[in-house]
């Protein structure tokens, strides 16, 4: 998988500034949505990304 490809080079360093590996991950003080699986099923979230994108513009 490209994905892990991508995380092995940010581990030996290939790749700089890697969020989450090199580069801290910042949680944003106000984010756009939050997807929280433990309450809702997948399709749910899915669904509420996508009217967030509508409403936003986005789609």
């Amino acid at each position: 998988m490209i994905v892990k490809a991508y995380i092995k080079k940010a581990r030996s360093g290939v790749i700089k500034e890697f969020t989450g590996i090199s580069d801290p991950y910042d949680v944003p003080d106000k984010a756009d949505i939050v997807i929280n699986t433990a309450e809702h099923s997948i399709e749910q979230e899915v669904d509420m990304i996508i009217h967030r994108l509508q409403a936003l513009g986005y789609v």
